[in-house]
């Protein structure tokens, strides 16, 4: 069972999640709409919530909470199931990386390992943060650069 706290849900989980469903549009090159994106954010949050409480071996709660987010996504967001598995690996290596960089950082610079800083919720909702900020900011980036190719290709479809 991997039990997370409703504190972690709304502080670290609802803005992750959230990015997340931005990052899909992005990917599947939509529109953005904000109102499907909470909705979704907030049917999701719920599931993870307890989904996450189950009594389930390690990883088996993964692809349930995958098996929830495609179906939330083709459904209310009318994102393909394609794009919401491929979006959502790509997804989750973005979050791996941020999380990475960040224990690295916590752990080099405030010499405090992963049992000390992320054992505590609140401690543990703060140090994350910057892996959250991290996670933001790639999915800014990637909306940039993709939008930029969108440009440059039209451009040169024209000539």
């Amino acid at each position: 069972m991997l039990k997370v706290s409703l504190l972690v849900t709304v502080l670290r989980g609802i803005p992750e999640i959230y990015l997340l469903f931005i990052l899909l549009y992005i990917l599947d090159n939509k529109k953005i709409d904000r109102k499907k994106i909470i909705l979704s954010t907030f049917i999701i949050s719920i599931i993870i919530y307890f989904v996450r409480s189950l009594p389930i071996h390690f990883g088996v709660h993964t692809i349930i909470l995958t098996i929830f987010n495609i179906i939330v996504a083709v459904y209310i967001n009318k994102i393909s199931a394609i794009k919401v598995m491929s979006g959502s690996l790509i997804g989750a290596i973005i979050m791996f990386l941020c999380e990475g960089i960040n224990l690295w950082i916590v752990q080099k610079f405030f010499n405090i390992s992963f049992s000390q800083g992320f054992k505590c919720t609140f401690k543990g909702i703060i140090f994350s943060l910057p892996s959250l900020i991290l996670f933001l900011i790639a999915v800014l980036t990637l909306k940039k650069v993709l939008n930029k190719e969108d440009v440059s290709e039209c451009g040169s479809k024209n000539m």
